[in-house]
């Protein structure tokens, strides 16, 4: 059967499964700017249809699109609490390693007593960008699935990125929804940062898995196009990619809510769901986590940065 591949980044079909139906966009404000300009008649309602908040995290899909381009500020606090603690138990820096006579950082009291070697250098082994890390973040959850457990988890993904950006790898996420109907499978994916793109930890963490979207952007993006109408007016059922296909790739996966509990609330996505995704790119071997130890995350009184001096939030 032929493949339909559709959108304005059709390489990130590169990094996914088999598929008769892809949507492939730049960003998500790219994505949103189709889905506003479309004047076609969809073949089914989700994600065009007003939904309950609580379960689609908006009720339109303008509000959708609008937050696509504005970013999930009310989202920010409690990611700035998780990212914080994050970044303050791995702190990265230069490390000044010698003086000379040119170099990045002034001693001014060498240069006040006539020393010429008055300037620190840094080692520049150390400054230097290491290897593109490419994320695939999972935005993917079955009907059963609560909004609040996928914005919960959209909350520590972002807390991730940062991290892996703060231990100096360039970083870039891609969002992902997949969904499988009789045998055929339909793929989207949303470049939501680019390799040394700055952190924008509202439209990251608005990308990477916040209920709407998922639930309005990607829904009607699927129902926009006769090509994805194999999935039924369910879409299909939702499902976790095979680890296999990514391999040689430098690209780790962040699976999403599905078949587990942990991001059911704010207090278990802190602990186990940190756990959860931790032990997912340990597994994969991400290099940014090289050397770091598994914690089961059926642990409910302990995760995997307990052993450290700061302790995680409580929201």
């Amino acid at each position: 059967m032929e493949r339909v591949i559709v959108g304005n980044e059709k390489s990130l079909a590169d990094y996914l499964p088999p598929m008769r139906f892809g949507s492939f966009w730049k960003s998500p404000e790219s994505l949103g700017e189709f889905l506003k300009d479309f004047k076609g008649k969809p073949w089914a309602d989700a994600g065009f249809e007003d939904d309950n908040p609580s379960w689609a995290g908006c009720r339109t899909l303008t509000e959708a699109i609008s937050l696509a381009q504005t970013g999930w500020k009310e989202g920010v606090p409690k990611v700035v609490k998780i990212r914080d603690t994050v970044n303050a138990l791995n702190p990265v820096a230069p490390k000044a390693i010698k003086y000379g006579i040119c170099g990045a950082i002034p001693d001014v009291p060498r240069a006040i007593s006539g020393n010429i070697m008055n300037m620190r250098q840094l080692d520049s082994a150390f400054s230097k960008r290491k290897p593109v890390i490419t994320l695939l973040s999972s935005m993917g959850a079955n009907c059963g699935t609560s909004g609040d457990a996928i914005t919960n988890r959209a909350a520590v993904v972002a807390a991730i990125v940062d991290q892996v950006e703060a231990r100096g790898f360039a970083v870039e996420v891609i969002a992902i929804a997949t969904a499988k109907a009789g045998g055929s499978t339909a793929v989207t994916a949303v470049r939501v940062k680019s390799a040394g793109q700055p952190v924008d930890i509202g439209r990251l963490a608005y990308g990477v898995g916040h209920v709407s979207m998922f639930r309005k952007l990607i829904f009607s993006s699927w129902t926009a196009d006769k090509d994805a109408q194999f999935l039924g007016s369910c879409l299909g059922s939702s499902y976790n990619m095979d680890l296999k296909q990514l391999e040689g790739k430098n690209a780790y996966y962040l699976p999403g809510p599905e078949g587990t509990d942990v991001f059911d609330t704010e207090e278990s996505a802190c602990k186990q769901g940190l756990d959860y995704l931790m032990n997912n790119l340990i597994d994969q071997k991400c290099p940014p986590f090289k050397g770091m130890t598994k914690k089961e995350t059926k642990d409910k009184g302990k995760s995997i940065f307990d052993d450290f001096p700061i302790p995680m939030p409580k929201w």
